[in-house]
């Protein structure tokens, strides 16, 4: 259970409209989320058969995995010790 502090310090970030640092351990969901996403994309891209809307969902897929990649580099410390 969250002590005082926590509740504290997590109340006055949300009173500037700001969220806590998220754990180690929602960092590698949201990581594997945005790889899912851009897996997801990439297979129907395969059965899509208009050129632009595959071309759209490859640019998509290559955000979500960018996106993915940033947070390995922001936080590679974090995500290696989970």
């Amino acid at each position: 259970m969250p002590g005082a502090w926590f509740l504290t310090c997590r109340a006055a970030l949300s009173s500037k409209g700001l969220r806590p640092p998220m754990s180690n351990d929602d960092l590698l969901s949201l990581v594997s989320r945005w790889r899912a996403h851009a897996e997801e994309l990439l297979l129907r891209a395969k059965t899509t058969h208009d050129v632009n809307v595959r071309l759209k969902l490859r640019e998509i897929a290559a955000n979500y995995e960018r996106l993915a990649r940033r947070i390995e580099q922001r936080e590679p410390r974090k995500l290696k010790t989970a």
